[in-house]
């Protein structure tokens, strides 16, 4: 899981949030928002991992975003 950012034609910066299954190399999940905030993290993880389907392993950053939550 890492976030990407793109810049617009309008000079905001957009986040992109990809999930990828590194067994398989596949894009699992992809979410954008212009603010990410830990709520909204909170959030995608669940709309990514639908009920009985949770990721044994989440790798991700040491990013301020990924509160005590994602543990």
């Amino acid at each position: 899981m890492d976030f990407a950012t793109v810049p617009t034609i309008t000079f905001k910066v957009l986040h992109v949030l990809i999930i990828m299954s590194h067994n398989r190399r596949k894009i699992e999940y992809v979410a954008v928002t212009e603010h990410p905030t830990a709520q909204w993290m909170i959030q995608q993880i669940r709309n990514a991992t639908p009920f009985g389907h949770q990721p044994v392993y989440l790798i991700h950053d040491g990013s301020s975003i990924f509160t005590d939550k994602f543990f």
